[in-house]
């Protein structure tokens, strides 16, 4: 018995021996140099990424707010700037119409004040009246420059008229005729060469007498002893000092409320109409627009 315990009791002995600790134990079964390159864990990972968050949403959302900001502050200079250059702008355009408006109406005013003005002066005068066999007309009357500057290439033309129907192609008749004159257009054919322009000068305060029918070349047709109305029609065209045309035109007739015979001495009135002039007929246009 005691034999057959030695061996078990060596084998025990040497298992209760002490076990010596090794780097192998204290690495968990690994080499050192193993332990120090391991990857972070997941914790560490999720650090990170926060951290980084952190830092890209603290730092751009500093940097995004900021460049919001100098946006902001140039986009309200610009507009401020742009409203300031438009609003000076618009006033000096305002200034400049107002400015050019006051030249223009000056200029005119100064024009229309320093002008010639060609008129009739006075009326019609009748010398001759025959209404048969034959019809003979002799009349005058007179013109004279009213303004202050010359009246030039003045051109007269009267007609004398007995039917009301052509009154107003006579009256039109009349001062395109005179304006066509002096300003040398009259209608001519191809081969032959412009007359030129007719006409001749006013000066101020200065008066000429004109015929409608003179003593060698009257105004005559065939005999109208039934004759119970007429009417003198003429136009004045001229040049300004300022080359611009103008026209004058009047109508005279015998009162047809008179129940006197028409005669020589038969007094005459003004026209209702054709009485005018270009400056009046181009008022009356623009109002009617």
């Amino acid at each position: 018995m005691g034999n057959s315990l030695r061996p078990e009791g060596r084998v025990m002995a040497r298992d209760k021996q002490p076990r010596v600790a090794t780097c192998s134990d204290s690495t968990g079964g690994r080499k050192p140099d193993e332990r120090n390159h391991r990857s972070p864990s997941g914790i560490a990972k999720l650090i990170a990424a926060i951290v980084a968050d952190i830092v890209e949403v603290k730092y751009g959302k500093r940097y995004e707010d900021e460049t919001n900001k100098q946006i902001a502050t140039w986009t309200g200079a610009v507009a401020y700037w742009t409203k300031w250059l438009v609003g000076v702008g618009f006033i000096s355009a305002v200034i400049l119409t107002l400015q050019y408006c006051t030249f223009v109406q000056t200029e005119k005013t100064i024009r229309g004040d320093q002008r010639a003005w060609v008129g009739l002066d006075g009326g019609v005068a009748i010398d001759v009246l025959e209404t048969n066999p034959r019809l003979v007309v002799e009349s005058h009357y007179s013109i004279k420059n009213f303004g202050k500057g010359p009246a030039i290439k003045v051109v007269p033309i009267g007609r004398f008229e007995t039917d009301a129907k052509l009154l107003g192609s006579t009256a039109r008749f009349a001062c395109d005729s005179a304006v066509k004159f002096a300003t040398n257009t009259v209608p001519h054919g191809p081969d032959l060469k412009a007359p030129g322009a007719f006409g001749y000068t006013l000066f101020p305060g200065q008066g000429r007498t004109e015929v409608i029918g003179g003593p060698n070349d009257p105004w005559q047709g065939d005999g109208m002893p039934d004759l119970k109305h007429f009417w003198f029609i003429g136009c004045v065209a001229y040049l300004d000092q300022f080359d611009t045309v103008h026209w004058t035109r009047f109508c005279m007739e015998p009162d047809m409320f008179s129940k006197q015979p028409l005669s020589r001495g038969t007094a005459l009135t003004f026209c209702s109409l054709y009485n005018d002039t270009d400056e009046s007929q181009a008022s009356e246009r623009s109002d009617t627009r």
